[in-house]
């Protein structure tokens, strides 16, 4: 076992358990395509900083992504890239999942836009809308008089926190979103005709690759 896969069982004890069969399979640089570098130089430039450990985990694929800084060690553990994409997402989404395939759990975690997620950019979380949130969002609007413009089912989730908080962008306009039901960020706005704890702008971000971007910036500090 290499020092990034045992810095990673060591912060995250619960994801590999005592009997689980642990194979390296490859360690080196992180590599990416043009169309991502031109998309997200930031990114870029992150991913380029860091040692990818590929891995399996009882024969499950997955990309162990990590910065040294100090003897401590920081980083993502990441589905392996995205080969056939049959879900409707964006094309700058898209591109990012075929270079690797998002990012399901943090260790040393810095303070950034996905802090608290558990999971991010993952296609297994890109679905429509906001789920069974949408009664209580329905509710809300009821209850302040509003009458939002945003439609629902031209929303992708592409980051999820476990108390319910999301990301979202429309799949039309690419426009960055934030679904905060429970929340304490002084980085948002209340998006417009929208109640609060409910759908927000994130500032600095008009987009799915500003925010991106930003997480990447947040990273690199």
């Amino acid at each position: 076992m290499n020092k990034y896969v045992q810095a990673f069982k060591n912060e995250i004890s619960w994801f590999i358990k005592e009997k689980n069969v642990i194979k390296i399979l490859s360690e080196g640089k992180f590599e990416v395509n043009d169309d991502f570098s031109k998309l997200f130089p930031k990114m870029n430039n992150l991913l380029k900083t860091s040692i990818l450990t590929k891995l399996s985990i009882n024969e499950e694929i997955y990309w162990l992504v990590c910065w040294e800084n100090n003897e401590k060690i920081t980083g993502w553990l990441c589905n392996p890239p995205e080969v056939n994409i049959e879900r409707k997402i964006s094309k700058a989404h898209s591109i990012l999942l075929q270079t690797f395939g998002g990012i399901i759990e943090q260790f040393q975690i810095k303070e950034s836009l996905i802090s608290n997620m558990n999971s991010v950019f993952s296609l297994n979380v890109a679905e429509n809308g906001i789920g069974a949130w949408k009664e209580y969002f329905i509710e809300c609007c009821k209850d302040d008089n509003l009458k939002p413009t945003i439609n629902l089912e031209d929303l992708i989730v592409t980051a999820t926190e476990a108390n319910g908080n999301l990301t979202l962008y429309n799949i039309n306009t690419d426009e960055i979103i934030l679904f905060a039901p429970d929340h304490c960020f002084n980085y948002v706005a209340c998006y417009e005709q929208c109640p609060e704890y409910t759908f927000y702008r994130i500032n600095g971000c008009n987009n799915f690759v500003d925010w991106v971007e930003e997480i990447a910036s947040q990273w690199l500090i």
